[in-house]
């Protein structure tokens, strides 16, 4: 870009010396001295001058003319470098802005991982601790339940014992069987405590039925479906 504008000055320099040349008349006769005069040049004639002088000022234009479209385009293409490096300074910003939202809420979200994993933990040793607690109470109701049946039975045996030491000393004879004896046939949903109810009126007295039938109910007190209870 910067050559143009010598070349111009180039080109005009030439044509102000063409110009200059061509106004040039004829020399003076030279003074009679003693030394011969030295042999003027040949002036070249000036309407063989002005083609040439039109060439010149012809390309002298068009050189002036691609400089000035030159210079425009040149002055367009700098503000659109400019355009573009500001448009691409403000893009990279507002990526630098997202990444560091981006960042700042995965930062965010891993906290709260922590944090749930920790509650998760917690909780599954809880429900750990929970469940041991369970079982421990539930084999502890089952010992309870077994020692409270033994009770029961001893207790049934000792007043048998009892009750026949007392009727063999008041008469050898055998006790009648009580004409209220009744039985019951265990069904679907029956439990001692249904059936005291339901022969009794009371639930409270399902130890009476379970000593009755001790070769027939469980230590458990589960009942068999069929069972032919005695209903004392």
């Amino acid at each position: 870009m910067k050559s143009i504008p010598l070349l111009a000055a180039s080109v005009l320099v030439l044509i102000l010396s063409l110009k200059a040349r061509a106004e040039v008349g004829p020399a003076p006769s030279p003074a009679p001295t003693v030394t011969p005069a030295p042999i003027a040049p040949a002036i070249e004639n000036p309407t063989d001058l002005a083609p040439r002088l039109s060439e010149a000022e012809s390309k002298l234009e068009i050189a002036l003319s691609s400089y000035g479209l030159l210079q425009k385009e040149f002055d367009a293409l700098t503000e659109n470098s400019g355009k573009a490096a500001e448009a691409s300074l403000s893009e990279k910003n507002t990526l630098a802005a997202q990444v560091a939202a981006a960042e700042s809420r995965i930062a965010a979200a891993q906290v709260e991982a922590t944090r749930a994993n920790e509650a998760l933990a917690t909780l599954q040793r809880a429900s750990a601790q929970y469940a041991s607690d369970l079982a421990t109470a539930r084999a502890l109701i089952r010992q309870l339940q077994g020692t409270n049946t033994i009770i029961v039975t001893e207790n049934y045996q000792l007043k048998t014992r009892l009750a026949g030491i007392a009727t063999s000393a008041v008469s050898p004879t055998p006790p009648a069987v009580s004409p209220s004896e009744k039985s019951h046939l265990v069904a679907a949903g029956d439990s001692l405590a249904r059936i005291s109810q339901r022969y009794y009126g009371t639930a409270n007295r399902w130890q009476d039925i379970y000593l009755a039938n001790p070769d027939k109910i469980g230590l458990d007190g589960v009942l068999r479906l069929g069972t032919q209870l005695r209903i004392p």
